[in-house]
C-alpha cells in the first residue's frame, strides 16, 4: 500500500475492525486552501467509539502518528492537513451523534462529526427555547473542531473556550477522560485540550444560549478611520456597562466589499484595490452606505430593556458613527423589496442585493441560523475551489485604538509591499481583547502567487510579533514551535510525554511534542512513495 513497514503492519491490524468503505489507507497528497502538499500515511474513517479507541491503541502500539480532524473545515489554517509529514489522518465526520439536549439547563453534549447546522437544525425541530452560538463558517463546520480552535461566535457566549461545560478524550493508552463540570474541586482539564495534542476529543457538553423576548442587530458605520478608533473606546465602555453582551465584528472597507461581491470584472486583475477604492466602489452600486469601518452587534433583552438600551448606543455614537438597527420585521419587508418583480427588472441593484444579503445572513447568525453565505465570500478573485488561496493570520490586540492603530499601520504597509488587497476584521471578544482576521487571498493554481502569499504570511508573522502581539491561533503556514515562550513550551511538552508516550497524537501540532520522530519516519515513508508512483 505504499507505507513504511510499522504503518503497513498498523493498516492490517486496523483492517480487520475497520472495513475498506470506510478505509482509506494509502500514500497520498492532502490538498487545502494554502497550496501546501503534505504526504500522508493515510486517512482512516471510524464510524463508533470502539473503532475509534481500537485505532488509537493499535497507532501507540505501532508509534504511528495520528491526525484528528473533525470535518476538516479548518479553511484558511491548513483544512484536515496535518502540520508535519507521515501522519494518519483519522475522520470524525462519522461520529456526528447529538449525546444529549437538557431542555431544561440548555446544554447539549455533541460528537466531533456534529456540524453548526445540524444543531441549529435540532433545536428548531423541537421547537427548543435556545439558539446555538453559531460561526461565519459553513453550517457544515463541525462545533466541536472550531471549540478546540478556541474560535469564536456571535453571541454572549461566543467565547467558544471559555463554554465548555464537560469533555471527553481518548487518551493514548485507549482509556477515556472524562475531565469533569465545573465548579468543582481541582483544575478545569478541559483547558488542556484546547489547541494541544494530549488526547483525542470525543464529545464536548455545551451551553446554549435562551430565546431573549426581544433582539435587534445594530450596524454602526464610520466614515474615516480615525472615527472609527474613536468608536473603539465607545464600545468597551459600552460593553463594560452591559449596553449590549454580544461580541462585536468591525470589518473595513476592503472587507465589505469581498462580502459583498467576487472581485469586481472592470478592475485590472494585475491591480490590488486600496481600501479607500474599495469603499468608493460599494457605496456607489451599494444600498446602504459604507464606512471606512463598520461594526455590527446585538442587543439581547426583554423588550423594553432592548428599547432603553438602543437609545444608549444611539446617544453614545453620536458624531461619532452612524447607527442603524434592524429588526426581523425590517429585514423581512427590506427583503421582499429588493427582491420584488419590480427591483428585479434593475441590474444595478445587483450588488445592493448580495450586500443586503450578507447582512441578512449576519442577522440570521446572531440568532444563531448559520449561512453558508459568508463563507461563499472568501471566493474573492477565483471561483473554482482548485484555485482558492486563501491564509488568516489572526493576532489578539488589546481593545484599544492605540493598538488597533499601530497593527493597521504596520499590516498595511506589509499588504502593499506585496500587491495584496488587505480585508480585515476585528472582533471585541470581551471588555479587554480583540482578535484581528486578515485574509491573504491567493491564487494557489499559480505557483508564483502561492510563493509570494507565503512570504507575505511570514513577514506579517514575524513583523507583528516585534510589535507584541501574538496570535489567537496557528495554522500549518505558522511558525508553531516557536509559538510559546520557552517555560510554558517546556511545561507543556512534560505533560505530553506524561500522557502521550510514544508522541503518536498530532505530534508537531501546536509546537508540542517531538518533531525528530517524525523526521526519522518520513525517509521510510519516502522511500515506499517512490517505489509506488
Amino acid at each position: 500500500m505504499g507505507l513504511a513497514r510499522n504503518d503497513q503492519r498498523f493498516a492490517e491490524e486496523v483492517s480487520q475492525f475497520i472495513s475498506s468503505a470506510q478505509r482509506e489507507l494509502m500514500l497520498t497528497t492532502e490538498e487545502n486552501s494554502l497550496g501546501i502538499q503534505r504526504q500522508i500515511a493515510g486517512v482512516v474513517y471510524p464510524e463508533s467509539m470502539e473503532q475509534l479507541r481500537k485505532l488509537v491503541q493499535l497507532a501507540s502500539r505501532h508509534g504511528v502518528p495520528l491526525y484528528p480532524v473533525s470535518q476538516g473545515k479548518n479553511i484558511g489554517y491548513g483544512d484536515r492537513t496535518p502540520y508535519q509529514q507521515g501522519q494518519v489522518v483519522v475522520s470524525l465526520t462519522k461520529l456526528n451523534k447529538i449525546r444529549e439536549y437538557n431542555p431544561e439547563n440548555g446544554e447539549v453534549v455533541v460528537e466531533p462529526g456534529v456540524t453548526q447546522g445540524q444543531l441549529a437544525q435540532f433545536l428548531k425541530d423541537r421547537g427548543a427555547p435556545y439558539w446555538a452560538d453559531v460561526t461565519g463558517a459553513s453550517p457544515d463546520a463541525s462545533i466541536l473542531g472550531n471549540t478546540l480552535e478556541a474560535g469564536f461566535g456571535h453571541t454572549p457566549i461566543g467565547d467558544h473556550r471559555k463554554n465548555i461545560l464537560d469533555m471527553e478524550v481518548i487518551l493514548t493508552d485507549g482509556s477515556l477522560l472524562r475531565t469533569g463540570e465545573m465548579p468543582s474541586v481541582g483544575p478545569d482539564l478541559a483547558t488542556l485540550f484546547i489547541q494541544s495534542n494530549f488526547g483525542l476529543v470525543t464529545a464536548i457538553k455545551i451551553p446554549l444560549f435562551p430565546i431573549p423576548e426581544d433582539t435587534v442587530t445594530f450596524v454602526i458605520s464610520f466614515s474615516t478611520e480615525p472615527s472609527f478608533f474613536k468608536g473603539i473606546g465607545v464600545l468597551k465602555e459600552l460593553r463594560k456597562a452591559g449596553v449590549f453582551n454580544s461580541l462585536v465584528h468591525s470589518g473595513n472597507a476592503t472587507r465589505a466589499l469581498m462580502t459583498a461581491s467576487p472581485f469586481p470584472k472592470e478592475c485590472d486583475p494585475a491591480h490590488a484595490l486600496s481600501e479607500s477604492e474599495c469603499q468608493a466602489m460599494i457605496n456607489t452600486k451599494g444600498l446602504l452606505k459604507v464606512g471606512a469601518w463598520t461594526t455590527i452587534g446585538a442587543i439581547y433583552g426583554m423588550k423594553e430593556e432592548v428599547k432603553f438600551k438602543e437609545k444608549r448606543l444611539k446617544a453614545a455614537f453620536r458624531g461619532v458613527g452612524q447607527v442603524r438597527v434592524f429588526t426581523d420585521r425590517k429585514i423581512r419587508w427590506t427583503d421582499l423589496l429588493l427582491n420584488s418583480k419590480i427591483l428585479k427588472k434593475f441590474p444595478s441593484l445587483n450588488l445592493a442585493r448580495k450586500s443586503f444579503a450578507s447582512l441578512k445572513a449576519l442577522h440570521g447568525i446572531l440568532r444563531g441560523q448559520p449561512s453558508s453565505v459568508p463563507s461563499e465570500n472568501i471566493y474573492w478573485r477565483v471561483k473554482e475551489q482548485s484555485r482558492l488561496g486563501l491564509a488568516w493570520f489572526s493576532p489578539v490586540i488589546p481593545a484599544t485604538a492605540q493598538d488597533a492603530e499601530k497593527l493597521l499601520t504596520l499590516s498595511r504597509a506589509l499588504f502593499a509591499k506585496y500587491g495584496l488587497e488587505m480585508p480585515v476584521t476585528l472582533t471585541m471578544i470581551n471588555d479587554r481583547k480583540m482578535t484581528a482576521v486578515f485574509n491573504i487571498c491567493f491564487d494557489k493554481s499559480r505557483p508564483s502567487e502561492v510563493a509570494l502569499a507565503h512570504q507575505a504570511y511570514q513577514e506579517l508573522s514575524r513583523e507583528v510579533k516585534t510589535l507584541g502581539y501574538g496570535p489567537y491561533r496557528l495554522g500549518i503556514l505558522s511558525d508553531c514551535e516557536q509559538a510559546f515562550e520557552s517555560r510554558k513550551l517546556n511545561f507543556l511538552n512534560v505533560i505530553k510525554r506524561a500522557l502521550d508516550p510514544r508522541h503518536i497524537m498530532a505530534p508537531g501540532r501546536y509546537g508540542i511534542g517531538a518533531v525528530k520522530q517524525l523526521k526519522q519516519r518520513m525517509p521510510q515513508i519516502e522511500s515506499r512513495a517512490e517505489k509506488t508512483a
